[in-house]
């Protein structure tokens, strides 16, 4: 019962929840001007649900990811294809 409800938290409640208070509108704005400047071959740790993805400039070539939590990947896969940008994942 204690391993299904630590799937639960980890694969599902976790992603959903970073997704919902990142997602506000003053979040996306300080990601977008973050990577602006951003260009070339891209490394991003701690990827998560990919919520930086939309807002990494034309300039940005290709990006290879690295996250610890393989559950984020449900919702990360959907902004990868999503993205214009070639995306490799690690974990």
């Amino acid at each position: 019962m204690l391993k299904a409800a630590k799937r639960f938290y980890s694969e599902t409640l976790f992603p959903w929840g970073m997704d919902k208070a990142m997602s506000s509108p003053i979040h996306t704005e300080a990601r977008s001007n973050l990577l602006r400047p951003t260009g070339g071959k891209v490394i991003e740790i701690g990827f998560s649900t990919g919520l930086n993805l939309p807002q990494y400039p034309d300039t940005v070539e290709k990006i290879w990811t690295a996250d610890p939590n393989p559950s984020h990947s449900k919702r990360a896969h959907q902004r990868i294809d999503d993205s214009p940008i070639p995306v490799e994942c690690q974990q």
